[in-house]
C-alpha cells in the first residue's frame, strides 16, 4: 500500500515538474520597433514606410525547441517564410518538422498572473492589448533556461486565414510563474527577426502549385497510354 502511494505522489509532482516551468513578459511590445503587416512589395523590410500596416484582431501562440534539436539553419529557413504566400502555413508545418511545439497555455495560474497567448488587438501594426505575461509549459523547458521560440500569430474574423511566424533565441526563460513564490518573467527578446511579420493566406507557394500540376498530367498521360 505504501509502495502504491509513494508511486501516486512521485507521478503527481512529476506532472506538476512538467507543467509548471517559465514565462516572458513583454510581449505586447515585440513589434514596436518592426511592424505586423500584410502582403506587399519589400513586406518584411522594416525601413520601406510604404507598408499595408495590420489592424485587427489576432491570436498568438508560442511554441519551444531546445537549443540543442534545432540549428540556427533551420530557424534561419524557418524566418525565411515570411512574406511568402502560404508562409505562415508552411513555417508552421517546418516547426513541427523541426521538433517544436506549442508551449503556451491559455488561462489563469490561479496567484494573479494571466497566462498564456490568446486573443491580441493589434493596430496599425502593433499589438495595443493582450495578455502581456505568458506561461511556457512544455516537455524539456526549464524555468530559467534558454531555447529557441517561435511566435505563431494568426488572424481571426476577415483575417482568419492569414497567418505569419517569426522565431528567435530566447537566452533566458524566465521563473516559473506557477512556483509557491512566482518567478520574476523574462522579457522577450524586441525585434527577434529584424523583420516585419507578414501575415499570409494560406494559398500554396506558386513552386507547390506546379507541382501539384506537373503530378496531374503525368497521371493524364499514364491513363492515355493504358
Amino acid at each position: 500500500m505504501k509502495k502504491i502511494l509513494l508511486t501516486g505522489v512521485v507521478g503527481a509532482l512529476g506532472v506538476t515538474g512538467a507543467f509548471a516551468q517559465g514565462s516572458i513578459d513583454a510581449l505586447t511590445s515585440i513589434f514596436s520597433a518592426d511592424q505586423i503587416v500584410l502582403p506587399g512589395a519589400d513586406a518584411t523590410n522594416p525601413n520601406n514606410f510604404n507598408q499595408t500596416y495590420f489592424s485587427g484582431n489576432v491570436t498568438i501562440a508560442l511554441y519551444y525547441a531546445a537549443s540543442s534539436s534545432a540549428t540556427a539553419a533551420q530557424v534561419s529557413s524557418i524566418n525565411a517564410f515570411d512574406g511568402l504566400a502560404g508562409g505562415g502555413t508552411s513555417a508552421l508545418a517546418a516547426l513541427t518538422a523541426d521538433g517544436f511545439s506549442e508551449v503556451s497555455v491559455p488561462g489563469n495560474n490561479g496567484a494573479g498572473t494571466t497566462v498564456g497567448a490568446g486573443s491580441y488587438t493589434v493596430t496599425s501594426g502593433t499589438i495595443t492589448s493582450g495578455p502581456d505575461t505568458v506561461g511556457i509549459y512544455g516537455s524539456g523547458v526549464t524555468a530559467n533556461g534558454s531555447g529557441w521560440l517561435a511566435l505563431v500569430v494568426t488572424g481571426t474574423g476577415a483575417y482568419s486565414a492569414y497567418s505569419g511566424v517569426l522565431v528567435w533565441d530566447q537566452p533566458n526563460l524566465g521563473g516559473d510563474p506557477n512556483a509557491p513564490t512566482p518567478g520574476t518573467p523574462a522579457d522577450v527578446v524586441q525585434d527577434p527577426a529584424g523583420v516585419n511579420l507578414v501575415l499570409t493566406t494560406s494559398v500554396p507557394e506558386p513552386g507547390t502549385i506546379a507541382l501539384a500540376c506537373l503530378g496531374g498530367a503525368s497521371l493524364l498521360m499514364f491513363r492515355r497510354k493504358k
